[in-house]
C-alpha cells in the first residue's frame, strides 16, 4: 500500500527538502473522521444553495464555535451556537443576524471566510476570496463579543479602531490574484512565530504568504520555490478551499483541500519549518468521505473532546457533520530499534476511540503490505528476528467506524556479513603490489586479516594491501570482521610469490697463478646479498669479492639473495693457485776471496736460486751474518772457516719462509754444495668418515737434512680428497680402503717415500646429530709427557646450522670449523669432545694418546730392561752417525737432533722397536756440539755429539 502519491516526490536543491520513497520510514498516521447522520448539529441549517461554504469561529466570544455559511451567490447565513455551557459536547446552531455584511459595490461574490486577528486588537477579523481572484479583508470594528465587520477594499477604506483598518486593507492590495480566476484563502500561523500567515488557492496555483511583520503589524511576503512548504503540490481545478489544522496530532499544522476525494497533505517538517507531502489511501483521514461536487470543508472541535471534527458544505446548500471518532494517544514506542539477529523486539501504540479499539500490525517491505499473523494487540512483539524481518511496521487502528494508521516503527536488524569474498588464489612475482578487496556489511567494529593463523600487521581494513611482496608474504589469508552481534570469517585467499631473480655473474682477476691470490667479483646483485659457494677450499669473502690466497684448485659459484628470494647458482669459475713450493734450491758460489789466512777469513760472493717464487719482492737474510734485505742477489759477506756452513733465510708475500743450509767452505773448495735426501718418520694408517671434511699435513711426517723446502706428491687418494702444497684435504665421497703413497722431493731432486692405508667408512645411518669419530691429523712430540695434537671431529646428522665445538677443560666453545690443535699431556690420555647444533648436544670420548702411538698397541717394557742408547763413533767424522737403541722392545721411539739453542735439526721415529735397532741420524755439514735425544713414552736419554 503506497500512502504517498508518486507524483509528489520533491527534490529541492541546497538540502531544503529531499523527499523520495524513503519517506515511507516517516509517520503515516491520520485521525478517524466518520460522517454522522444521527445527532447532526447541522440538521437545522436551512440553505437552498447553490453551494455551501461553512466557516467556524467563536464570533460571539462565548467559548464555542459559531457557523457562517456563504453561498456561491454571495448570500451569507449566520448561526450562533446556543448549546449547553462550553463544557458540554452538545452543539446547537440557531439562525441569527450575520455580523458580516454581504458583498458591496462592484465586488464579486465572496467564496469562504477565514477568521483571525489581523490588526492585533484582540478580536477576530475576517478575510475572504472571490470569484474574481480578489482577496477582501473584513475588519471587526466591534468587540470580541459583539463583532461589527466592515468590508474593506483598495477604493473604499473603512476606518477601524486605532485607525488600523486602512493599514490592513492596504496589505491586501498586493496579495490579490485577479488573473488566476477564483481565490480561496486560509489564515494560520504556518511558521509558529506567533503571527498569522496565509495560503491562497486560485484556480491555477497555490500561494504561500508568510507574515514577515508581527501579530499587530502584519506584512505578507509571498514565498516561492523550494522555500515554500507547498512546493511541488500541483494545483487541480477540481479542488477548492484549503483548511488548516493539526489533523495528525503531532503538534504542527496539516492541510486538507475540499473536493472529491478530499486531499490530505501532511506536515512532515516541524511547526516552524513545515513541509507538506500528500498522503493517499487508508492513511488519509478523510478516505472514503464523499461530499459530492462543489463541496467545501471546515475544521473545528465541535464535540469538545480535544480533537478536530469537520463540517462539509455541499452544493445543494446542506451541511454535514464529520466526527473524529478515533485518535492515537501514543505512537509506537520505541519508534526505532537497531538490534542484532536473534533478538526479541517489541513496540507499543495506544489509541482512544468511540467504543472498543482494534489493532492489526502491518509490515511494509517497499513493494507489498501484508498483515502480520497474530499481531492484533497494541504491542507488536517479534522474537528471534532475522535480517529478513527488518523494515517499517505500523498499526491499523479501528474504533467507532473509523480507521487510522499509527506512525511507523522502524526495525533495523544487524549482523556482520561478508557480501563479497576475496579471490581464492593469486601467484605474483616478487615486488608486486597485491590488493585484495572484501566487502563487509553490518555494524562492523573491527576487521583484521590473518596470515597462516596469525594477525597480519597493519592489515585492519576490509581490503588487504601488500606492497612490494616478498616470499615471506606468501601464505593463506582470511579476514575476520567483528560486530557487537557476531563475527564472520571470509574464505581463504592463498598468495604465492614467485622468485625470478637472475644469478650473479662472476669475473676472476685471473684463472691461474703461482703463489698469488685470485679475486673473483660478482655483479648483477645490486641491493642484494652474495652467497659464495667455494669447492676445494675456502677463501675470504668481502661483499661482492671473494679471494683465494692458499695454493689449490678451486671451483667457485655464487647465488644472490634479494627481497627474500635466492637465485639459482651463477656460472662456475675454475681457479688454480700453483703451490710451486717457495724454496732455495741451490746456491751459486761466485767468488771466495781470502782476506785472513791465519784465521781462515774469506769474502764469499754467492747467489741463491729459488723455486715457487711469485712476482712479489723476496726478503733475504743470513742467520747471524746478514740482516734482512730486499736487494736482489748476488750477496757478499765475510765468513771464517770455523763456521763452514751458514743458514740462508728467504720469505715472500703469499709464500712461506724457507731456509737453506749453505756449506760455503765446501763450496769454496769444490765449487758446489752437496745435497742430502729428505727423511720420513712414516705415516700411520688413517680412518675417516664419509661425507666429513678431512685434513692431513705431510710436513709433520717428512724433514730435510739440509733444511730445504719439500714438494709433495700423492697417489691413490680416494675420491673427494686432493693434495695442495703439503696438505691433503677435502670431503670423501665414497667409502672403502685406499693405499696411499706419498713422495717428498727436495729442490735438488732427492726424495723420500711413505705409504699408508686410508679407510673411508660410511659411519652411522642415524640422522640425529652426533660425533661419530675423530680424524687425527698430526701428533707432534713436545716432550716425554706432552704432545701437540691436531685433529678434526667427524659428525653425522649435520643440518647446515652452525656447530659449536669445545673440549671439556681444554678448549672454550667456538663455531670455527676444525681442524683444532691442543697441547696435551700423557697423564690425561682421553679427552671429552662436546658439540652442539641447534638444541641438540653430543659428546665423544677421544683417546688421543692411543691414536698418537704410531703402532696400534703400546709396547710393554720387559722386566729388568731399560732404554739404552749407544752412539757408534763419537766424536763424529762424517755427515751422519749411527745410533744403536735397545731395551725398549715393542715400544715407539722418538729420535731428535738439537743444536745448543734447542733448535730441532732432525726428527725421526721407530714405530715399534725391536730387541736392538740401529738408526742413522744425518748431521749435515755443521761443526760443534749437538744434542741427541731419544724418547719413549716413559723414558728419556740424551747424548752429546761432538763434530769437529
Amino acid at each position: 500500500m503506497n500512502f504517498f502519491l508518486p507524483r509528489v516526490r520533491l527534490a529541492c536543491l541546497g538540502g531544503v527538502l529531499l523527499l523520495y520513497w524513503s519517506m515511507l520510514t516517516l509517520t503515516v498516521q491520520g485521525q478517524g473522521f466518520v460522517r454522522q447522520i444521527s445527532g447532526d448539529p447541522f440538521a437545522p441549517v436551512n440553505n437552498t444553495g447553490p453551494g455551501s461554504s461553512p466557516s467556524l469561529a467563536d464570533l460571539d466570544g462565548d467559548g464555542d464555535l459559531d457557523l457562517i455559511i456563504t453561498n456561491f451567490d454571495g448570500t451569507i447565513q449566520y448561526y450562533t451556537n446556543t448549546g449547553a455551557p462550553p463544557q458540554s459536547e452538545q452543539t446547537v446552531f440557531t439562525s441569527a443576524i450575520s455580523p458580516l455584511p454581504p458583498p458591496s459595490g462592484s465586488s464579486i461574490q465572496n467564496l469562504k471566510f477565514s477568521f483571525g486577528d489581523l490588526d492585533g486588537d484582540g478580536d477576530l477579523d475576517a478575510v475572504t476570496g472571490g470569484l474574481d481572484g480578489i482577496i477582501t479583508p473584513y475588519i471587526n470594528n466591534g468587540t470580541k463579543t459583539n463583532p461589527i465587520f466592515a468590508q474593506s477594499s483598495a477604493r473604499t477604506v473603512t476606518a477601524a479602531k486605532r485607525n488600523t483598518g486602512a493599514r490592513v486593507s492596504a496589505l491586501f492590495n498586493d496579495v490579490s490574484y485577479p488573473n488566476e480566476g477564483y481565490a480561496y484563502v486560509s489564515l494560520a500561523d504556518f511558521d509558529a512565530d506567533g503571527d498569522l500567515d496565509m495560503v491562497v488557492i486560485t484556480s491555477v496555483a497555490i500561494h504561500y504568504l508568510r507574515n514577515v511583520g508581527s501579530s499587530s503589524a502584519a506584512n505578507f511576503q509571498e514565498i516561492t520555490g523550494c522555500d515554500s512548504p507547498f512546493y511541488g503540490i500541483v494545483r487541480s481545478g477540481n479542488y477548492a478551499n484549503p483548511v488548516v489544522g493539526d489533523m495528525d496530532g503531532d503538534g504542527d499544522l496539516d492541510v486538507a483541500l475540499s473536493g472529491v476525494p478530499i486531499l490530505y497533505y501532511r506536515n512532515i517538517g516541524t511547526p516552524s519549518a513545515p513541509r507538506f507531502v500528500q498522503i493517499v489511501g487508508e492513511a488519509n483521514p478523510f478516505d472514503g468521505i464523499d461530499l459530492g461536487f462543489g463541496s467545501q470543508l471546515e475544521l473545528g472541535d465541535l464535540d469538545k473532546d480535544g480533537d478536530l471534527d469537520a463540517v462539509g458544505g455541499q452544493y445543494s446548500g446542506s451541511a454535514s457533520y464529520i466526527k473524529n471518532v478515533l485518535q492515537v494517544t501514543q505512537q509506537p514506542t520505541p519508534t526505532n530499534v537497531v538490534t542484532c539477529v536473534g533478538s526479541s523486539v517489541s513496540t507499543t501504540v495506544q489509541a482512544d476511540g468511540d467504543g472498543a479499539v482494534y489493532y492489526q500490525w502491518y509490515r511494509h517491505a517497499q513493494t507489498t503490505d501484508a498483515p502480520i499473523y497474530g499481531q492484533t494487540s497494541a504491542t507488536l512483539q517479534l522474537y528471534n528476528v532475522q535480517a529478513s524481518d527488518a523494515g517499517v511496521y505500523y498499526a491499523q487502528i479501528s474504533s467507532g467506524g473509523g480507521t487510522l494508521f499509527s506512525d511507523a516503527f522502524n526495525l533495523v536488524v544487524q549482523k556482520a556479513a561478508i557480501t563479497q569474498q576475496p579471490a581464492s588464489t593469486s601467484n605474483v612475482a616478487v615486488g608486486t603490489n597485491v590488493v585484495v578487496p572484501v566487502l563487509v556489511s553490518g555494524p562492523i567494529t573491527n576487521v583484521q586479516w590473518y596470515r597462516n593463523g596469525q594477525p597480519a600487521p597493519n592489515q585492519n581494513t576490509p581490503t588487504l594491501t601488500l606492497n612490494s611482496v616478498t616470499p615471506a608474504d606468501a601464505g593463506s589469508y582470511v579476514l575476520v570482521a567483528t560486530s557487537p552481534c557476531n563475527s564472520v570469517t571470509s574464505n581463504a585467499f592463498s598468495l604465492s610469490v614467485s622468485c625470478s631473480l637472475a644469478p650473479p655473474t662472476l669475473a676472476a682477476s685471473t684463472l691461474s697463478t703461482t703463489n698469488e691470490p685470485i679475486s673473483v667479483t660478482a655483479s648483477g646483485c645490486s641491493g642484494g646479498t652474495i652467497n659464495w659457494q667455494p669447492l676445494g677450499g675456502t677463501g675470504t669473502a668481502n661483499g661482492s669479492i671473494y679471494t683465494f690466497s692458499q695454493p689449490g684448485n678451486y671451483t667457485l659459484t655464487a647465488t644472490c639473495t634479494q627481497n627474500g628470494c635466492t637465485s639459482s647458482a651463477s656460472n662456475a669459475v675454475t681457479l688454480s693457485i700453483q703451490g710451486g713450493t717457495f724454496a732455495i734450491t741451490t746456491v751459486n758460489t761466485l767468488n771466495c776471496e781470502l782476506f785472513d789466512a791465519v784465521k781462515g777469513g774469506y769474502y764469499v760472493t754467492f747467489a741463491p736460486q729459488y723455486t715457487g717464487q711469485n712476482s712479489k719482492p723476496i726478503s733475504f737474510s743470513v742467520v747471524n751474518e746478514k740482516l734482512v734485505t730486499s736487494d736482489p742477489p748476488p750477496y757478499t759477506i765475510r765468513l771464517y772457516t770455523d763456521n763452514p756452513a751458514i743458514t740462508l733465510v728467504a720469505s715472500q708475500q703469499f709464500n712461506n719462509e724457507t731456509n737453506f743450509r749453505y756449506e760455503w767452505w765446501a763450496a769454496c773448495q769444490s765449487g758446489s754444495t752437496p745435497n742430502n735426501p729428505p727423511t720420513t718418520s712414516g705415516i700411520a694408517d688413517q680412518t675417516i668418515l664419509l661425507g666429513q671434511p678431512y685434513q692431513l699435513d705431510l710436513k709433520n711426517y717428512f724433514s730435510d737434512p739440509d733444511l730445504q723446502s719439500l714438494t709433495f706428491a700423492a697417489q691413490g687418494l680416494p675420491a673427494g680428497l686432493n693434495l695442495s702444497g703439503s696438505v691433503i684435504s677435502g670431503t670423501p665421497t665414497s667409502s672403502g680402503t685406499s693405499p696411499v703413497s706419498i713422495t717428498a722431493t727436495d729442490p735438488g731432486g732427492l726424495s723420500a717415500n711413505a705409504s699408508f692405508q686410508l679407510t673411508v667408512t660410511s659411519g652411522s645411518e642415524t640422522s640425529e646429530f652426533t660425533i661419530t669419530g675423530v680424524s687425527t691429523i698430526n701428533c707432534e712430540y713436545i716432550s716425554a709427557s706432552s704432545r701437540r695434537v691436531t685433529f678434526n671431529p667427524q659428525y653425522a646428522g649435520v643440518t647446515g646450522e652452525p656447530i659449536s665445538f669445545s673440549v671439556v677443560s681444554e678448549k672454550a666453545p667456538t663455531t670455527n670449523p676444525g681442524p683444532y690443535t691442543l697441547d696435551l699431556y700423557t697423564d690425561n690420555p682421553t679427552i671429552t669432545l662436546s658439540a652442539k647444533q641447534g638444541s641438540i648436544s653430543t659428546t665423544y670420548a677421544y683417546n688421543w694418546l692411543n691414536v698418537c702411538s704410531i703402532s696400534s698397541r703400546i709396547g710393554v717394557v720387559e722386566s729388568g730392561k731399560k732404554l739404552q742408547v749407544r752412539v757408534l763413533g763419537n766424536p763424529v767424522s762424517g755427515k751422519s752417525i749411527d745410533v744403536e737403541i735397545s731395551g725398549v722392545s715393542g715400544q715407539a721411539v722418538q729420535i731428535e737432533l738439537l743444536d745448543l739453542q734447542g733448535k730441532q735439526l732432525h726428527h725421526q721415529s721407530i714405530q715399534e722397536a725391536g730387541t736392538s735397532d740401529r738408526v742413522s741420524v744425518p748431521l749435515g755439514y755443521g761443526r760443534g756440539l749437538l744434542m741427541l735425544q731419544v724418547h719413549t713414552e716413559k723414558e728419556h736419554q740424551q747424548v752429546k755429539l761432538v763434530k769437529p
